[in-house]
This record gives C-alpha cells, sequence and structure tokens, in this order.
C-alpha cells in the first residue's frame, strides 16, 4: 500500500475508480514536514555564514570573500566574459582552464551586476546556498516520488544530508556541485512523477551536462533511467537526442573558441596518469567504505522492491555511472568525494525510505533510522567535521599577499604562481601558471614521478623563459634559500612540486638573489622578482597592508 494513503477512507471519483481521501492527519503531517525543511535550511545556512566567515579577511578596512582557489579560476574567467575579454584567464589568450562552464556563467550573471572582486564570491556563496536550499525541497519531493510521507523518514535524510561533509563542503567552497546536485534531484522528482515526457526533466537532463564538462556520465545514467520507464519510446527518444543540444553547443563553441576536443584540464589531470584505473578503484573503494552503511541500506531497499517498483532503479542509475566514471579517469585529485556529492543525497533518500518499506515492526523502523543517524552525523565537533575551513591553495597566505601585489606591484607586471586562483583573480595581473591548468604547453607534458594528479606536470625553464616580473613561492624565503638543492630536485616517493620549481636554475639564479623587501612575505610565501624587470627598483619600498580576521 503506498505510505502516502496509510489511515485515508477510499472514495469513488468521477471514473469510477477508488481514491484515498486524506485524512485528518495530512495536515499535521505536512506542517511538521515543512518544520523539518526549515529546520534544516536554518542549519544549512549557518553553515554557510560560518563558512564565508571563515573565507574572508579583513584587509586595510575591506571585508575580502574569496572560494576554493578551484573556483577563484573560474571566477577570474567570468570576469573577463563580462568586461569584455572573453572567456579567458589572461586576455588575448585562449585556454580552457575550467570544467564547469554553466557554473562559470552563473559567476559571469554575479559579475554584471557590478559587484566588486570583494564581495563577488559571498554572493556565489548565496547562490550555492539557495540552491542547496532547492536541494532539500527536492528531497523531501523525491520520498514522495517514492511513496513515502513520514517526518521521521524526512528528518533522518535532510538531517544526513546536511551534515555530510561530501555534500555542505563543495557547496560553501562554492563548487558547482551545488548546481549539479539540484539538477540531478529536480531530474528524478520530475521523470518519476506522473508527467509523461516531463519537459523540466529533460531539461534539467539537458543542462547537466554542461555544468561540468566531463558529466556525460550522470547524463548516462539517467537515460537509461528514462528508458526503463518510459511508455512512450519514440517521444522519448526525440527528447533524450534534444537533451545533448546544449553539449554539442559546448562541444562546438570549445573547438571554435580554443581549438580543442577537451579542456585543458583534461589533458593536465587524465593524460599520462600513471595507474590511473587503480587509483580510480582506490578512491571507489574508498568511498564504499565510509558509506557502506547508506549504501547497504538504500541497496537493500532498492532489492527488496526492485520488481515491483522500477522508480527504485534510479538509485542505481545515479551510483553506478559515477562508481565507472571514477574508474575510468582516477578519480578525483581531492580528498573529499566531491563526484559523489550529487548522489549522496539521492541515497541518504532511499537508505532513509527503507526504513518504512523494509522492516515490518516499529521497532525495525526506529533502529533502521537510528543506524543510518549513527553511520552519518558526525557528532564530534560537527561543524568542522561538515564545513571545514578550505586550505586549498593556501589562500590565508595567498590573500595578504594578493593584496600586497594590489597595493605595490605595477598593474603592468607579469606574475608566476602555483595556486592559480586568488592571487591572480584579485590583482588583475597577467599570470603565468607554473602547474598548467591555464597553460597547454605545461598540460600536455608528461607526468612527473610520484606526483598526484593535477600536479605532477611542471616546466620552470618554459615558465621563466617568459620572464615573470614577479614569482609568488610558496615557501618562506629561509626554506627557499637553504633547502638542499639536490632534494629538491629528486623525484622520489616525497616529490614536492614547489621545491621543484624553485631549484631550477635559471629562478635560483635571476630571482632568488631579488625577494622583494617584507616582513610577512619573507616569513610566509616568498615573492622574488628579477633585475630585468621594473620591479626591481622597488622591492625595498613595498609598503604593508593591515590584515585582520
Amino acid at each position: 500500500m503506498d505510505q502516502g494513503t496509510r489511515g485515508g477512507h477510499p472514495e469513488k471519483t468521477s471514473d469510477g475508480k477508488t481514491s484515498a481521501r486524506p485524512s485528518s492527519r495530512s495536515a499535521p503531517i505536512g506542517f511538521l514536514e515543512l518544520v523539518c525543511l526549515a529546520a534544516a535550511a536554518a542549519l544549512l545556512t549557518y553553515l554557510f555564514i560560518q563558512h564565508a566567515q571563515a573565507s574572508s579577511r579583513l584587509i586595510d578596512g575591506v571585508r575580502v570573500y574569496w572560494l576554493d582557489d578551484d573556483q577563484m579560476i573560474s571566477m577570474r574567467y567570468a570576469r573577463n566574459l563580462v568586461e569584455g575579454h572573453g572567456l579567458c584567464w589572461n586576455p588575448g589568450e585562449r585556454v580552457e582552464g575550467y570544467t564547469n562552464l554553466l557554473w562559470t556563467l552563473v559567476m559571469a550573471v554575479v559579475h554584471g551586476t557590478g559587484i566588486s572582486d570583494a564581495k563577488a564570491s559571498l554572493v556565489m556563496r548565496g547562490v550555492a546556498l539557495l540552491l542547496m536550499i532547492g536541494v532539500l525541497v527536492l528531497a523531501r519531493q523525491l520520498l514522495r516520488r517514492l511513496g513515502i510521507r513520514s517526518v521521521a523518514v524526512l528528518a533522518v535524510a535532510l538531517l544526513c544530508i546536511v551534515t555530510c561533509m561530501d555534500v555542505v563542503y563543495w557547496a560553501t567552497s562554492g563548487f558547482e556541485t551545488s548546481l549539479l546536485t539540484f539538477l540531478q534531484l529536480l531530474f528524478l522528482v520530475r521523470v518519476l512523477g506522473p508527467g509523461k515526457d516531463d519537459l523540466v526533466a529533460f531539461g534539467a537532463l539537458a543542462l547537466i551536462p554542461i555544468v561540468r564538462a566531463d558529466a556525460l556520465h550522470i547524463w548516462a545514467g539517467n537515460v537509461v533511467l528514462v528508458l526503463l520507464l518510459s511508455k512512450h519510446r519514440r517521444t522519448t527518444y526525440l527528447l533524450l537526442g534534444a537533451t545533448l543540444l546544449p553539449w554539442l553547443a559546448q562541444l562546438g563553441f570549445r573547438l571554435a573558441y580554443y581549438g580543442e576536443w577537451f579542456p585543458n584540464t583534461y589533458y593536465l589531470k587524465v593524460v599520462g596518469l600513471a595507474n590511473k584505473h587503480r587509483l580510480g578503484l582506490i578512491y571507489d573503494r574508498n568511498f564504499l567504505v565510509r558509506y557502506a552503511v547508506p549504501i547497504c541500506l538504500a541497496v537493500g531497499t532498492g532489492i527488496a522492491k526492485l520488481e515491483t517498483d522500477k522508480k527504485i532503479t534510479a538509485l542505481f542509475t545515479s551510483l553506478i555511472p559515477t562508481l565507472a566514471y571514477c574508474v575510468l579517469t582516477g578519480g578525483d585529485n581531492f580528498g573529499p568525494f566531491r563526484f559523489f556529492a550529487h548522489v549522496l543525497p539521492v541515497l541518504f533518500v532511499f537508505a532513509a525510505a527503507g526504513a518504512r518499506r523494509v522492516p515490518r515492526s516499529v521497532e525495525g523502523r526506529r533502529v533502521w533510522l537510528a543506524v543510518l543517524i549513527v553511520s552519518c552525523v558526525p557528532f564530534v565537533d560537527p561543524v568542522k567535521a561538515i564545513a571545514p575551513a578550505n586550505h586549498n591553495g593556501d589562500p590565508y597566505e595567498q590573500i595578504t599577499v594578493a593584496a600586497l601585489l594590489t597595493k605595490n606591484a605595477s598593474p603592468d607586471s607579469t606574475v608566476a604562481v602555483i595556486p592559480a586562483g586568488i592571487v591572480p583573480y584579485f590583482t588583475r595581473l597577467h599570470a603565468l601558471d607554473i602547474l598548467g591548468v591555464n597553460d597547454k604547453h605545461i598540460a600536455r607534458l608528461p607526468y612527473r614521478r610520484h606526483s598526484f594528479m593535477g600536479h605532477g606536470k611542471i616546466d620552470p625553464e618554459y615558465t621563466l623563459a617568459q620572464k615573470p616580473d614577479l614569482v609568488v613561492s610558496l615557501r618562506s624565503e629561509r626554506t627557499v634559500r637553504h633547502a638542499p638543492k639536490h632534494l629538491m630536485k629528486s623525484e622520489g616517493r616525497d616529490f614536492d612540486y614547489v621545491l621543484f620549481f624553485l631549484a631550477s636554475d635559471t629562478f635560483r639564479a635571476e630571482y632568488l638573489p631579488n625577494p622583494i623587501a617584507n616582513r610577512y612575505l619573507y616569513e610566509r610565501t616568498a615573492v622574488f622578482t628579477t633585475r630585468l624587470s621594473p620591479e626591481f627598483e622597488n622591492r625595498k619600498s613595498w609598503q604593508p597592508v593591515v590584515v585582520e580576521p
């Protein structure tokens, strides 16, 4: 019996069929569901505010916000587009150093409002928050599509979503996962609904491959679900074909604008990666171990009801393609499970729904939900466990470097950087990307031995041959000067791409003797110039900046 009709009374409809008359309990259930949604949204908002405050600094009296360093690369592309330079990292250069076209276009809309660079990241966090609140609403609708209307089940599903680091952390850091997750749940809610060939579902499906350039596996899994549920194959085939048009348009734009079949990040991260499939299997294994309990509960629910309810296949068409994709590409260069962020809310909904689908007793349902809570919800230092401060690219040092460069460097100077987000975005200087996210030559180099994904292709002599005026070292001046050169150049198990660059002959001959005279830089992340640069004459007269939490 459908859970939404329990306690109702059958009545005749105009066509002679029976339907369930809503019981007197419907209104209280609906109200309590809204309370659950409001509480989950409030907790989510609190986490976003905490993370935004932690990812900001008061610099010379102005509060400056930033996103994850990788997302600040996309922010630079978006701002350049709005300012008339095109979708580029450096004006005049065409390299596709982003993989999130639709999210970058959302960033462009934000920049189009005229908001300052210091506040644009805060607005993007607001967009991500609204999308994640939408995810919570859609999670409730997905439960209803599965025939579940239970306050306890909804509360547990929402709790698991809001307290899951692999969902919330990426969203609070400004990644496109919030948009991707929203579209995935919107698709599932609409395609599992009563409507035939729902245009909203197909619209969401069409947008998924342009949120991320590598999201075709998500599209393919959803196509399988549509075909399993479809009763009008001819119309379905036509609509599915139409959903590929945005992706084909993106591909045509890439070929015409960048002259490439794939984004630059594909060549940088995937091509030449040693033991790629083994790394992908390890990534999948770690995910399956971390979420073993909700996966078992969700899959158990699916197996128990698969023969009687084809909607259950939505779980498998969401999870399996992503597992396969990770094996194919080698997983992710980030530690947490970013590639599964869009899957986890679906997983939690199915796992929680099993409490009403599988156990027959009230006690069994309570135990089911309790096991899910204990396995998923962090109870020790939960705020830090759910949305810890983002340290990718040393943002707390780099935001100060960006402020010092903005205040003291010539606007015509060129800066070479390792983290390619914060410093290039906030300084607006022409930049050289040492690790090659925005450089075609570096992206196509072979991986250095024992390096890890996205950080193993580096050519110091090539970068320095372009004569940058400034080089941001990411190391203290003492470390740069006194680290043994033979260890810095080592490609052994402790290969350090930063020290490898700083050990190059050109750097040590032309840049190392000329540090910028600033105590903060000296102690944290030294910046060097060369005698050939106009910055050389001013290297001892840089004015400090006042940075406060």
